[in-house]
């Protein structure tokens, strides 16, 4: 009887660290597969056909969070022509979306005056496209987020899910998270690893000068 019970006690203390780390371990899980799919559809934009499209629309939205961090974003719709048919779109990239990691006012000052741009349209859907192909600083950032998060949680978790008589070097595995959340920070702080993404946009025509 006093082995249920304690093996009944177990049962509920390990339900409990379930549920308080169930929504961690599903941030880092989204976050992981976010990042992948990310690169994947990035690079899968390598052979896509390069047409000439109107840009009918390039605007630049701020937000500011309850810490007072600024971000921003590039709203762009453009008209491309394939075939005979129209076809519009807003997709910049892959992975681009409100941060505070790209170049979001070097690509507006690209794209602000310009008449036509250069997009890239999937040979076997030409209704998806984009302007910038590649990897860019979000999908980046995302992955290096993700990897960080999951080693953090995993360094929590790991010795509570293996059983007592496994032998688990706490410093050593320690010392290994360190090192993955040094190289993380430096990577992500660090202006070599940074890619160029708003020079990426290619400007067929501006729009005339006005007088």
């Amino acid at each position: 009887m006093v082995t249920n019970n304690i093996d009944k006690d177990k049962l509920k203390a390990y339900g409990c660290l379930g549920l308080f780390f169930l929504p961690f371990v599903a941030v880092g899980i989204w976050t992981l597969y976010k990042s992948i799919s990310n690169i994947y559809d990035s690079q899968k934009t390598d052979d896509w056909k390069k047409v000439t499209a109107i840009v009918e629309k390039a605007t630049i939205e701020y937000d500011t969070d309850s810490e007072g961090t600024e971000t921003a974003k590039v709203i762009i719709q453009y008209k491309y022509t394939i075939h005979n048919v129209n076809y519009t779109g807003d997709k910049i990239a892959y992975g681009y979306g409100n941060n505070n990691v790209e170049e979001h006012s070097v690509l507006f000052s690209n794209v602000e005056h310009a008449k036509k741009i250069a997009v890239f349209v999937n040979p076997d859907d030409y209704s998806e496209a984009v302007i910038i192909k590649g990897m860019n600083n979000s999908i980046v950032f995302l992955l290096v987020f993700s990897m960080l998060w999951n080693s953090l949680i995993s360094f929590f978790l790991l010795p509570l899910l293996l059983k007592k008589n496994t032998k688990i070097n706490v410093k050593t595995y320690f010392l290994v998270v360190a090192i993955i959340w040094i190289l993380g920070f430096t990577f992500l702080i660090s202006e070599k690893f940074s890619i160029p993404f708003g020079e990426k946009l290619e400007v067929i025509e501006n729009k005339p000068v006005q007088q």
